[in-house]
């Protein structure tokens, strides 16, 4: 009897599995589509973002590192509308609301709100990306999806410590809408099912891009992501940057990967031309207690190689409008757009939920470049050598912020460029 009630147990158990397993969303193929995409910039972000919303119909999905104050509440306002009129609202946030203290209000009104009004909400999943690297992964995402056909994705986080941020969004209508809505399904089922992570998925390729970009108006463009069961990110960049040509353009808010570093130069030596503009990483300006601390301390490895290469790289002026230069944008050959949340930093490509898109042709890259030659011509300065305190500073902030470098690659850089770690 004890047999036959067991074997009972496990058909039954099994059968649930599998029907659980067969209610797992799908990721997206992550394909090329073509789209109408614009650039946003700064603080007409949110006011973007609250008008998008405004638009719903069925369906509203929205994935944010960092969301809360005025901006957040007023969107909040439209999301508890939208549910009585019958629309479809799920919020997922990164579970660290007290990882930036000056926030920490903000964001933890908005959640009792949601909690309130009784909208779908949950923390996205803190499961390790990769296996190898048992790291707490952090929900770095700043994307809003509207009834899968507009979406925004890009560097902007939410609240009243931006609105003096340089940032950028982009606002999408077509497939990519569509592709966004899957990846967030996927990513809400995990952060939802705790007990059992998915990991397994078809292979994802990530092939070349190899349409005609020429419609003025729409571009052929992808979402490439970090996450659970998908890594597209690092490799549709590195395509991008191998296959430039005549230019590349980057602006960039944190930059120390040894091998994107190492694109760069490469590309320098093949006759491409490279300006980098970074952000100054003023950290006086968050902490004024800090104002003795070098400039430029997150980019110190990028600053020194690039320089020692030739290569032109500049630090954005804040002056009195903005407080940090946010963007992770880099246009290659006028035509091509790489951007989104993604920092060219280890963990930006490996151990943190990340999306961004590769627009080919359209209106963004133009619109990109545009501000890009704004901001190098009327904001910014020659970037200085870092020197061994720098160095040294780098380390420290490396190890405070956690950061999971491939340390190897990191010693031989500095060991490369005359400092002892």
């Amino acid at each position: 009897m004890r047999r036959v009630f067991l074997g009972l147990f496990w058909i039954i158990s099994g059968g649930i599995s599998i029907c659980a397993q067969a209610s797992v969303p799908a990721l997206p193929a992550y394909a090329f589509s073509q789209n109408e995409i614009d650039v946003i910039y700064d603080r007409h972000v949110f006011e973007e973002l609250e008008a998008v919303v405004r638009t719903a119909k069925r369906s509203v999905r929205i994935d944010f590192f960092i969301f809360g104050g005025p901006s957040a509440e007023r969107i909040l306002d439209v999301l508890l509308q939208k549910q009585k009129e019958g629309v479809k609202v799920k919020v997922m946030l990164d579970r660290r609301l007290a990882r930036f203290f000056t926030t920490y209000p903000e964001r933890l009104a908005f959640v009792n709100r949601l909690r309130a009004g009784k909208i779908p909400f949950t923390y996205a999943t803190q499961a390790p990306i990769l296996m190898n690297v048992p790291k707490k992964t952090i929900d770095h995402n700043k994307v809003v999806v509207v009834d899968e056909q507009v979406a925004m994705v890009g560097s902007s986080n939410v609240g009243s410590w931006f609105y003096r941020y340089h940032d950028q969004m982009f606002l999408l209508r077509g497939p990519l809408a569509q592709d966004l809505a899957r990846q967030f399904d996927f990513d809400w089922y995990n952060s939802t099912h705790l007990e059992a992570v998915v990991r397994e998925q078809a292979e994802i390729s990530v092939p070349i891009f190899d349409q005609a970009a020429e419609d003025a108006k729409v571009s052929w463009a992808r979402v490439t992501s970090v996450g659970i069961g998908r890594e597209t990110a690092r490799a549709a960049l590195n395509q991008v940057l191998d296959r430039a040509q005549l230019s590349i353009d980057l602006q960039m808010h944190e930059f120390s990967d040894p091998s994107l570093i190492e694109k760069l130069v490469r590309a320098k030596k093949r006759g491409v031309r490279v300006r980098v503009l970074l952000d100054p990483w003023e950290i006086g300006r968050w902490l004024p207690v800090l104002n003795v601390l070098p400039k430029g301390i997150a980019n110190v490895p990028s600053t020194d190689a690039l320089l020692r290469a030739g290569i032109d790289v500049r630090t954005f002026h804040l002056g009195e409008d903005y407080q940090v230069a946010h963007m992770k944008s880099v246009v290659i050959d006028g035509h091509v757009l790489y951007a989104g949340s993604s920092n060219w930093t280890f963990d930006g490509f490996k151990t943190v939920i990340e999306c961004n898109l590769e627009v080919h042709g359209g209106r963004a890259p133009g619109e990109a470049l545009a501000q890009f030659e704004r901001d190098w011509s009327d904001r910014s300065d020659p970037a200085l050598a870092p020197d061994s305190l720098a160095w040294k500073f780098y380390q420290i902030y490396r190890k405070v912020s956690g950061a999971s470098d491939n340390i190897k690659e990191f010693l031989e850089l500095i060991e490369a460029r005359g400092y002892k770690s």
